[in-house]
């Protein structure tokens, strides 16, 4: 479980649409914007699903988180669940006690993965 305060450090979904709601920061970045109101125009409904996600908080079943870290760079990335994350950072700042679950698959470089060897010929 990773609270809602710490959702904010990870990298969003590597896309434009997801760089460009953050500013090019991590998850926290689009509620940053978000509270300050710069996407009420250009991304309203962005604006309305993760207000809309924040009000289900505290729901308990609120779902996972998907990341994928690769080997020992931080932070790692969102593949799943940028929105749930991005609602449960609102949460926290609003003061609640959040967690979502957080699923990490962890990528080492195909150099350090043991190789089959074919004994058979």
């Amino acid at each position: 479980m990773v609270r809602g305060s710490e959702l904010g450090k990870f990298d969003p979904y590597p896309s434009i649409g997801c760089n460009w709601l953050t500013g090019g920061k991590t998850l926290a970045g689009a509620i940053d914007r978000l509270q300050a109101g710069e996407l009420d125009d250009e991304a309203s409904d962005f604006v309305a699903k993760v207000s809309t996600l924040r009000r289900q908080f505290p729901d308990h079943g609120f779902g996972a988180v998907i990341v994928r870290q690769y080997e020992e760079f931080w932070p790692p990335v969102t593949l799943d669940g940028n929105h749930r994350a991005w609602a449960a950072i609102l949460a926290a700042r609003d003061g609640l006690d959040v967690a979502l679950e957080v699923h990490v698959g962890h990528e080492s470089s195909l150099d350090c993965l043991p190789v089959e060897k074919d004994n058979t010929g």
